[in-house]
């Protein structure tokens, strides 16, 4: 079991603490490694070297929505529901989480081992399969005097047809702004 403690703001814009608890059982991770062409560790090796970064969000996402639970008072049971999860998921919390995977690789490892059972954590090197950087970085720029993602407003981009706002975000280099970043979840999450 992992215990997250998250600093993020209320709905009031008011900074705030919480602790968070991650959990999966041995068999809710064989229940991955058989839903996971290739299995969890392979998968998540694929996307990260492809850089599929709407398929990185989606694993991060499910990833987190399988395992936010609440620990038992008598710290036998970790309790998990739909309602659980959608309490975690609907708060700036889970956004400080997810964007934290992005900004610091090593996060996303600790959060991966923290989740696993401890017994199955030595067998899959969580290190060797995040190493590849996880950033919004692409190739050289396209065409001279095309507009980069700087030069659109937060609503255009909002607007942006999806695929159009994917090869631009694709496109830039280096860090994005935390606004952006949280955009592109949105909308690779609900695809518009």
């Amino acid at each position: 079991m992992l215990k997250k403690t998250i600093k993020y703001k209320n709905l009031d814009g008011e900074p705030i603490t919480g602790d968070f608890y991650f959990n999966m059982t041995k068999m809710e991770l064989a229940e991955m490694e058989v839903l996971k062409e290739g299995g969890l560790r392979e998968h998540l090796e694929r996307i990260i070297k492809e850089q599929d970064r709407r398929q990185i969000l989606m694993a991060f996402k499910d990833l987190i929505a399988a395992t936010v639970g609440r620990r038992s008072e008598d710290g036998i049971r970790f309790e998990k529901s739909e309602k659980i999860t959608n309490e975690f998921m609907q708060t700036d919390a889970y956004s400080e989480l997810i964007l934290s995977f992005f900004t610091d690789p090593k996060a996303a490892v600790e959060f991966i081992s923290g989740v696993m059972p401890k017994d199955l954590v030595d067998k899959v090197d969580m290190t060797k399969v995040m190493s590849q950087p996880m950033v919004l970085e692409s190739g050289p720029k396209d065409e001279p005097g095309k507009r980069e993602l700087g030069d659109y407003s937060y609503e255009e981009l909002e607007a942006m047809p999806f695929d159009e706002f994917s090869d631009l975000v694709g496109r830039q280099k280096g860090n994005v702004d935390k606004a952006i970043l949280m955009l592109a979840m949105r909308r690779a999450t609900y695809r518009r």
